[in-house]
């Protein structure tokens, strides 16, 4: 539509510049040829005029280019120029007046439409001359004119309406390929026929259903191409009987036919045909569909409902619809079980055929589903057939809606033999259940890892009451969900590998107390393919018990074995040094008495004490680990002078140092512990005594031992800080064990009972100890304390 519009556009604009270029060159010659007429005599410049305007013409006619028989053009754009010339020579001659309204006229008519302005340009040229002439009176000038105006109205009406109806026929265009575009755009195939059935018009959906392009179809026979030989002479008459009868629309109704392809194969169509009369005669308009896909679908659902019937009427179970409280439908799988015939069946109220037993539980049951409340998805119950034969059936059934009514779809399977199979099984289960929980030992079936049944032993045994375990998993009676899947791999591949499994196991009670069971299990086959077995559970609690102390008690001989090979090995060492030198020093006395001074006797007797003294030392600690192991060992808290008592450990701990340069001296640092505390001044004298002691002996080269005493929490927290060798890692699991010495103690003398104290009494106050130790650096003892202040 644009197209045509802006051609339309193109050529007025076109015409009204020609006009505008005719009118300045009619204006010139009129300029040129008034002096020139003036010189010469009229005929000679009329004929330079028209030659001259003729030419001119012929120049703009080719310059424009229009479309037009190019002989038109040049003989009536040369016969209006010369009618312009004409009519400037009468003007010369006077008779302007006459001739100048006739000039406008032809020329737009000519500007308009040329073919038709042909004539009446040269009726104009005829009688321009013959005015110039003279050879017409006045009255016929008049009549000529008068004439001549009426035919160029009348032409320029005809090329106006002409023009009106060029745009009119453009717009229609645009119409027609709109809907043309709309055609293409259907899925379906839409095609006209002329009379004799030749395509007349063929849509982009026709070429891609039928496989013929437009080209190849217009024209030709549509029942020659796409209509099988066998309907051929059908079609044809059809159209032939539509066109006799003289109904327009005779034919408007769908016919489903085989179409061929192209490609010569036929396929299933719908086909819509009807019959319009035009001014060109009848005309049909068709549209094709392809239902190929829809004709499989409706076939395979043919297929469905016949197997689905078959399915039905032949299965091995009974299938009923109730709406209300009477049969709909019953299949024959009914009608067998029932003894009954389908006639009798349907119709009837379903409560005639269930046992009198079971009737409220199934009426119950499907009117609760009816009302769409919770209801039994799947029971058994009785029916009676019409000899009064019980057969017993499992039911499941929904909710549907039949024939725009609540209804419900139940379906039924006999289950007789079944229930009569677990009667006497459970019978005899019964009879075995009673064996079962007569005995004094548990028993207990397990499947998928769940408890599905265990015996009254069983229970009693893990402290549950009766049918507590039952469904519970077994994981419930490990002592934690880590223990359980941490012994199941091992369990399961032995049953797989050997079928059963034995072993010991510690589980746990309902009360959480421990229990140690001998457990066995032998596996069972299962009809689901899972995992069944059977296992019995044997209280061995006792024996393990008295398994633990016998075990305990060899370890403890054997520590007491290797306690005692440690302390020969300890004491034989540490008492041969001061025994030596005891001895040393009473030889000298014996030999050299009388030579010596008294300070030198005082030293060797200072000696002898000190050695004497270090020996009591370490029997009094052996006695007291002895007392401890014995737990003889006293725990008397009193009321304690803190400040006072640790003055006193300091300066025991120094005096049991000898004196010399270097020699590490020990700071206290109490802060707000004055007054008296609850304490053991004796086992805390012990404590802090060998903390102190260890700290100035593995101190050799120096450095300050620190005694730190706070107040935290609810009691004392002590920190004995040295700045010696430290204790390696590996030693500090074994610090506190009797007799044990750590690896780096070199030549340092030590019994190795000194921690052992600190421990005992720490534990015997409710403390506790931490040691901190880095090689080389030092060592950080740190001990808790719980105590308050002595009213």
């Amino acid at each position: 539509m644009d197209t045509h519009k802006e051609f339309f556009e193109a050529r007025e604009h076109l015409r009204w510049r020609a006009t505008l270029a005719l009118l300045a060159i009619t204006t010139g010659i009129m300029l040129v040829l008034g002096p020139l007429s003036a010189a010469m005599g009229h005929s000679v410049a009329a004929l330079l005029a028209g030659i001259t305007a003729g030419v001119g013409a012929l120049l703009f006619l080719l310059v424009m280019g229009l479309p037009k028989p190019l002989g038109v053009h040049v003989a009536g754009a040369t016969m209006g120029l010369y009618t312009v010339i004409a009519i400037a020579m009468g003007s010369i001659q006077g008779h302007s007046v006459h001739h100048w309204a006739y000039l406008f006229p032809a020329q737009m008519v000519f500007l308009l439409r040329p073919r038709r302005a042909a004539l009446a340009m040269g009726g104009l040229g005829l009688y321009a001359l013959l005015a110039s002439a003279h050879l017409l009176s006045q009255i016929e000038i008049l009549r000529f004119a008068c004439i001549y105006l009426l035919l160029c109205g009348l032409v320029t009406t005809f090329a106006l309406a002409e023009e009106q109806a060029g745009l009119a026929l453009v717009r229609q265009s645009d119409d027609v390929r709109q809907f043309e575009q709309l055609l293409d755009a259907s899925l379906d195939a839409i095609f006209t026929l002329d009379a004799e059935g030749r395509v007349s018009a063929w849509n982009d959906s026709a070429e891609r259903i039928l496989g013929w392009t437009a080209d190849e179809m217009l024209g030709q026979k549509l029942s020659e191409r796409i209509i099988p030989l066998r309907f051929r002479e059908a079609h044809e008459a059809r159209m032939k009987s539509v066109l006799a009868s003289g109904q327009s629309r005779g034919s408007d109704r769908v016919l489903e036919m085989s179409a061929v392809h192209r490609d010569g194969h036929e396929f299933p169509v719908e086909l819509s045909l009807w019959h319009v009369d035009t001014p060109r005669g009848p005309l049909f308009g068709a549209l094709l569909r392809d239902i190929g896909a829809r004709k499989e679908t409706e076939r395979q659902l043919r297929e469905q409902e016949t197997k689905y019937r078959s399915i039905v009427e032949n299965g091995t179970e009974g299938i009923l619809i109730v709406g209300g409280s009477r049969v709909i439908y019953a299949n024959a799988f009914l009608e067998r079980c029932l003894n009954r015939t389908l006639e009798e069946l349907r119709g009837a109220p379903f409560t005639h055929f269930i046992h009198p037993g079971d009737v409220e539980r199934v009426v119950e049951n499907h009117r609760r589903r009816l009302a769409g409340e919770p209801a039994e998805q799947r029971y058994t119950f009785r029916i009676l057939g019409a000899d009064g034969r019980v057969v017993w059936v499992e039911l499941s059934a929904v909710a549907i809606e039949w024939e725009g009514k609540a209804a419900t779809l139940s379906f039924l399977g006999d289950v007789t033999q079944r229930h009569e199979l677990e009667e006497k099984l459970l019978a005899k289960t019964r009879e075995q259940e009673v064996m079962l929980q007569s005995t004094v030992i548990g028993i207990g079936l397990i499947a998928s890892r769940q408890l599905r049944w265990a015996n009254s032993t069983l229970e009693a045994l893990f402290g549950y009451p009766p049918g507590a375990l039952q469904g519970q998993p077994v994981a419930l009676l490990f002592r934690s969900e880590t223990d359980f899947n941490a012994v199941l791999p091992s369990v399961l591949a032995t049953l797989d590998a050997e079928g059963r499994y034995a072993g010991e196991l510690e589980l746990r009670r309902a009360d959480s107390k421990p229990i140690w069971v001998q457990v066995h299990g032998s596996r069972m086959p299962a009809s689901d393919g899972g995992i069944t077995s059977l296992w019995t559970f044997v209280d061995i609690t006792e024996r393990k018990r008295a398994e633990e102390e016998l075990l305990n008690a060899l370890t403890r001989e054997r520590e007491f074995g290797q306690l005692k090979s440690r302390f020969v090995a300890t004491t034989s060492h540490e008492f041969r040094t001061p025994l030596a030198g005891i001895l040393s020093s009473i030889d000298l006395i014996a030999t050299y008495g009388e030579r010596l001074d008294a300070q030198e006797k005082d030293e060797m007797f200072r000696q002898i004490r000190d050695a004497v003294t270090r020996m009591t030392r370490m029997l009094d600690d052996i006695l007291l680990i002895g007392r401890g192991d014995a737990q003889s060992i006293r725990f008397t808290p009193a009321a304690t002078d803190l400040t006072d008592l640790c003055a006193q450990i300091r300066n025991e701990a120094a005096q049991s140092r000898p004196d010399g340069e270097g020699r590490p001296r020990i700071l206290l640092d109490l802060a707000d512990v004055d007054g008296l505390w609850h304490l053991d001044a004796k086992l805390l004298r012990h404590l802090l005594g060998n903390l102190l002691s260890n700290g100035l002996k593995y101190s050799p080269e120096g450095g300050d031992v620190q005694l730190r005493v706070r107040v935290e929490d609810e009691g004392l927290r002590f920190d004995v800080v040295d700045q010696g060798i430290g204790i390696p890692e590996a030693d500090q699991k074994r610090l506190f064990e009797s007799f044990h010495r750590a690896s780096n103690v070199g030549n340092i003398s030590g019994t190795g009972l000194g921690l052992a104290i600190v421990k005992q009494s720490v534990e015997l106050h409710g403390g506790r100890i931490e040691v901190h130790s880095t090689l080389g650096v030092g060592t950080t003892f740190t001990v808790y304390i719980p105590s308050r202040r002595a009213a």
